[in-house]
């Protein structure tokens, strides 16, 4: 019911906007999800700041994210081909994108899509969902994928081009074969990339993990470390994370099934989150490989748990902490089939499915195996977070203080709506949030001026609901409050994404 003028002309607001955009979605956050309605490249358009402040914070460097362009599957998660590129020097910011050929655009393209070319770039495949950003040794930008394949962006065109390796253990085939978490351990003390891959031996399973590592020393060879078997043979297990440390890597085995690996590829395009489900009665297993010889040090078993990523973890005496976002396995499964298109357009499911979610620290024994009885602590006073971040330039494997999440203000939200700071300390939250906008996944940037493990800033890419305006915004990271935004050209929608890293 329409009782005020600014009621009548929101509402007017947002018809235009469905007849604009060609929204056939019921949320507010359908247009996030939508093709990209500007082409499939642009380059160095000029953002507006709000406000001096902002200028004045002398932001320095290029945010990276990854997006979705265009809705081949019907799952979010298949869509991540456009690479963002928010570049900040002397008080500008100017916004570059390119969409990069993925495998399910090319496997499934739509009729009505304009045409990108299809190359075969990867061992005569298409390339795989971009997911994970992050810095090589000499600071260029690193894009993973869901099929071990890495590639390098060429930050003046935003053009991909896989990685040199000369020398590759473990190969990057975009087949889904092998197939591991785009997620790989950076480590800036050791200088290396850790990832890991899940290698079928069969036609869908069983399989065998693989542990890998790339070094500064050799940064052209993605070198073997260790091969082992999954925890059971019986279904192939969901993994999008892991953790480690100076000394550990323990891979956590959650009881989810993954639904990619068990039928043919390429899977029917609406078949992608039906194989995706709890493994009823299993518990969770934690491996603990040594990264001196790559041998297993301890195996552990512990309450169900199911999680997408990491906060961080470190070692603590005889232990290793581990912080990261952990869900009811159940609730999981609501989650995980929350992200299809067809409920994120019409708005049902999203806040509702992850309200139970929250940072739990479990406290791990290196040396000797053990029945674990749960989290030692759980961060308190958040809703509904996902995607955690902190300083990890300076405190990734580290004994830490805060992190920084998305989160949702309410389990009617259709999409992240807030921003929370938390202190492990004090147990304390700060919170931003503006009513009527969504925010994605944040990012810190250190203050080079600062000592402090927060001082800094926290950005984040929002969307103003039905204008679909697209803004970053710029926290101070210690007080939690606004400093201002950079706001894109009005007519320019970015659509949503996953991750990203400041460079």
């Amino acid at each position: 019911e329409i009782k005020t003028e600014t009621e009548l002309m929101l509402a007017l607001v947002v018809l235009l906007s469905v007849c604009l955009t060609g929204s056939y979605g019921n949320s507010p956050a359908a247009a996030g999800f939508e093709d990209i309605p500007w082409g499939y490249e642009v380059h160095e358009l000029m953002m507006t700041p709000s406000n001096f402040a902002v200028v004045q914070t002398n932001l320095s460097g290029t945010f990276w994210r990854h997006g979705a362009a265009i809705q081949t599957f019907n799952h979010w998660f298949l869509a991540l081909g456009l690479v963002n590129s928010f570049s900040f020097a002397d008080g500008k910011a100017l916004y570059s994108a390119k969409f990069q050929e993925v495998a399910t655009y090319c496997l499934y393209k739509p009729p009505y899509a304009r045409d990108i070319p299809c190359n075969a770039t990867k061992a005569g495949n298409p390339h795989q969902n971009i997911v994970g950003v992050y810095p090589t040794f000499d600071n260029q930008v690193l894009l993973t994928s869901d099929d071990a394949c890495w590639d390098i962006v060429e930050p003046e065109t935003i053009d991909t081009k896989e990685f040199p390796f000369t020398k590759s253990e473990v190969p990057c085939t975009s087949a889904f074969d092998p197939y591991g978490p785009a997620h790989i351990g950076w480590d800036p003390y050791n200088h290396t990339m850790v990832g890991l891959a899940q290698q079928a031996h069969g036609p869908y399973h069983p399989f065998m993990y693989q542990l890998y590592e790339t070094t500064e020393a050799a940064p052209s060879e993605r070198q073997l470390r260790a091969t082992f078997p999954p925890a059971t043979h019986s279904v192939n297990l969901y993994i999008h994370s892991f953790a480690f440390t100076p000394h550990y890597v323990i891979v956590m085995e959650q009881p989810f099934e993954n639904g990619f690996l068990d039928g043919p590829f390429p899977p029917h395009k609406n078949a992608f989150v039906g194989g995706f489900k709890v493994v009823p009665g299993m518990m969770m297993k934690w491996t603990v490989f040594s990264r001196k010889d790559w041998g297993i040090v301890s195996v552990h078993q512990g309450p169900a748990r199911c999680f997408f990523h990491q906060v961080n973890a470190f070692e603590a005496g005889n232990d290793v902490m581990i912080d990261f976002v952990a869900f009811d396995c159940p609730e999981f499964e609501k989650f995980f089939h929350a992200f299809t298109i067809n409920q994120l357009m019409s708005g049902t499911g999203f806040g509702s499915s992850q309200m139970n979610s929250r940072v739990e620290r479990w406290s791990v024994p290196i040396f000797k195996n053990s029945t674990l009885m749960g989290p030692t602590s759980t961060a308190t006073g958040l809703r509904g977070i996902e995607m955690p971040v902190m300083n990890f330039k300076e405190y990734t494997m580290k004994p830490y203080r805060y992190f920084y999440t998305t989160g949702v203000a309410s389990n009617q939200s259709v999409f992240w709506d807030i921003l929370y700071k938390y202190d492990h300390q004090e147990a304390k939250v700060l919170k931003w949030f503006e009513k009527g906008t969504f925010v994605q996944e944040p990012f810190f940037v250190k203050n080079p001026m600062g000592t402090a493990e927060d001082a800094g800033y926290v950005v984040a890419q929002g969307m103003v609901q039905y204008t679909n305006t697209t803004f970053i915004l710029v926290l101070n990271a210690e007080t939690f409050q606004e400093i201002g935004r950079y706001w894109l050209p009005g007519e320019l929608r970015v659509p949503f994404g996953l991750h990203g890293w400041f460079i």
